[in-house]
């Protein structure tokens, strides 16, 4: 589930496959998105605690564009 506040900051929260809660959010700026997202794993077999974190920086300058062809 994801709730975004005026196209800048979004919260999500949901269940994984494996039967655990997962968090997080972003920040999105024109040319720059932040992503944070933290899972938590419960068996002594499993991971622990596991963050994570992306970042994604667009180059919109003209000698970036890809060719439509």
């Amino acid at each position: 589930m994801e709730y975004e506040f005026r196209n800048l900051v979004a919260l999500r929260a949901g269940y994984s496959d494996v039967k655990q809660l997962t968090l997080g959010a972003g920040v999105h700026f024109p040319k720059l998105n932040i992503d944070y997202s933290f899972a938590r794993f419960g068996g002594a077999d499993q991971l622990d605690n596991t963050h994570r974190i992306s970042i994604k920086f667009t180059l919109e300058a003209e000698q970036f564009k890809r060719s439509g062809g």
